[in-house]
């Protein structure tokens, strides 16, 4: 066990039983938040230079210390004012941001990995996270805390209501593909859920004459409207009816040729010399690449076909590869030249061909794909 670890854990647990003595001393609830804030450092402790310890296993044990917190923040507020001081509010911002960071890493949210080697490890896997994605999960969170906090504070029944709207972000937000949402059934009923909590919420509110009759069927006209886009993405999607796909055709496979002049002003031409210079600059841009397939390999997962393709392209000194995800069967075989629109990501690995196993690699998740 290093130092470091030793130190960190010594000093949590220092934290937690100096403040848990002086509580039973004062007998103020603001000493257990400080006791969590021990017990968060000596688990730190644990997971420091420790690579055995699993991710998730972390935030659960995060989690528990998390619920600790607001059970003291929810006793002070409905039992115990008398600590609702500044030091109150600060616990209150602080929980909250520790929520939401608890939230962005179980999601593995960028942002949030607990380090490099995990963020790495979540490309390597096939999941990546664009900027869309990463801006809408986040913006689920602070709604759904804004609206909670306002509940708290002023005990407003009307924004507990609108909190599940913070969570639809959410999900939306993390099936999101570069361009259209990723339909499953995992994702339809995670929003039918949240959806029918909005509505028992309107009608509670309903029934403790917080709102009237006609204000009741105005507040559901929201989730009527969001069932309402979830219906029409379920007639885009392949789901036929809930947990059954219809099968494919040829053309569900086919990349889109006619209409692909509509979209080149969105997807930027790849500049190879900075790409071998400085892999990391387009990460997160919308690029095109024309290059030759070198080799593909097709992995089935959850009812769809994920196809991960070696594309060969010729750099300034070399041949450059990069590593294309397309989310469906490709319709092209090895030795093809053909034109790649998509999100650019880095780093990728790829053990395929010899010459490339091992390496960092630039990647591209792949909207669009044309023959060249």
């Amino acid at each position: 066990m290093s130092n470091v670890r030793i130190f960190v854990m010594v000093i949590g647990f220092a934290l937690s039983f100096f403040f848990l003595f002086y509580f039973f001393q004062s007998g103020s609830p603001l000493d257990l938040f400080w006791t969590s804030i021990g017990l968060l450092l000596f688990i730190c402790g644990f997971y420091i230079e420790d690579h055995q310890i699993t991710e998730r296993s972390l935030i659960f044990w995060f989690s528990g210390v998390n619920v600790f917190q607001w059970t003291i923040l929810v006793y002070i507020y409905f039992f115990n004012r008398v600590y609702m001081t500044i030091d109150f509010y600060l616990m209150l911002i602080a929980v909250s941001l520790f929520t939401i960071s608890l939230f962005g890493r179980f999601f593995h949210i960028p942002l949030f990995s607990f380090n490099n080697d995990k963020k790495i490890e979540t490309v390597r896997s096939g999941v990546t996270w664009n900027r869309k994605q990463t801006v809408l999960v986040l913006l689920g969170i602070i709604v759904c805390f804004a609206f909670l906090i306002i509940f708290f504070l002023f005990k407003s029944f009307l924004s507990l209501y609108f909190s599940p709207i913070g969570i639809m972000i959410i999900i939306y937000g993390y099936y999101l593909e570069i361009n259209k949402i990723k339909m499953s059934f995992k994702y339809l009923l995670l929003m039918l859920s949240v959806i029918m909590i909005q509505v028992i919420l309107a009608f509670f509110l309903r029934s403790i004459h917080i709102i009237l009759y006609d204000e009741m069927w105005n507040l559901l006209l929201i989730p009527g409207l969001i069932l309402t886009y979830l219906f029409l993405q379920i007639r885009r999607s392949d789901m036929k009816y809930i947990g059954i796909y219809r099968e494919k055709s040829e053309d569900d496979y086919a990349p889109v040729n006619n209409d692909i002049h509509i979209h080149n002003y969105s997807y930027t031409k790849l500049n190879l010399s900075v790409v071998q210079r400085t892999p990391e600059a387009f990460i997160g841009e919308n690029v095109q690449i024309t290059g030759q397939i070198t080799s593909k390999e097709e992995i089935k997962k959850e009812n769809r076909t994920i196809t991960n393709i070696v594309l060969g392209v010729q750099g300034l000194s070399e041949k450059l590869y990069l590593i294309v995800s397309y989310p469906n069967i490709f319709p092209f075989k090895e030795g093809d030249n053909v034109t790649v629109y998509g999100e650019y990501y880095f780093p990728v690995e790829n053990q395929s061909l010899k010459e490339i196993a091992g390496k960092k690699l630039p990647g591209i998740k792949a909207a669009y794909v044309n023959k060249a």
